[in-house]
């Protein structure tokens, strides 16, 4: 009798997992109160960072991404389709485990979409000021040579907010000081208000 309880459990979990769904909302990324602080806006929630350092605003096309002391940055929040009000209580095992779900799905789009190999991918969770974080990075293989700046390493941090997953991107080339890099999104994570 255990043994079929479990097993129907774990049938259970794994499709509700298997319906989240991960979708870039209408976002977008500004810099306020005298170029300081950089807020990150989407339908019904609102994000802020105050920096300690001085970010600037790169326009590539549509896309926007931030300067920080010469570290890309790319920020976004994602909606998690599939997620109802009842489960956005919060427990930590859920969050862990929808944003390790988001990890696996953004590794998928450099394996599947761009054809780069994914190599000792990493991950860690964290609390920062009481909000669980999903840190995680990677190397890149295969990556085509064009010019002189290649993103050779990934690090993210994620965390979950309702049914919204706020991310924070540092795409490091083969000269980019890790730690350097690495404390630059920690500020970024410790320094978050949502509004």
């Amino acid at each position: 009798m255990k043994k079929l309880t479990f097993l129907s459990f774990i049938l259970l979990s794994f499709q509700f997992y298997a319906q989240i769904v991960f979708k870039d909302p209408s976002y977008d990324v500004s810099i306020l109160s005298n170029g300081k602080v950089i807020e990150l806006s989407a339908e019904k929630i609102n994000v802020r960072f105050p920096s300690k350092r001085q970010p600037k605003i790169i326009n590539q096309g549509t896309n926007k991404f931030l300067e920080i002391d010469g570290q890309i940055i790319q920020m976004n929040i994602l909606e998690v389709d599939g997620i109802t009000k009842k489960m956005m209580r919060k427990d930590t095992a859920f969050e862990r485990t929808i944003l390790t779900k988001h990890s696996e799905y953004e590794m998928n789009y450099f394996r599947k979409d761009l054809g780069l190999k994914i190599i000792n991918p990493e991950n860690q969770w964290v609390i920062v000021n009481g909000r669980g974080w999903l840190i995680w990075y990677f190397k890149l293989g295969n990556v085509p040579k064009k010019g002189q700046n290649q993103f050779e390493l990934q690090l993210y941090a994620t965390t979950l907010v309702g049914d919204k997953i706020i991310f924070i991107n540092a795409p490091m080339s083969k000269n980019t000081d890790f730690g350097e890099s690495a404390n630059m999104v920690n500020e970024l994570m410790e320094s978050m208000l949502v509004k």
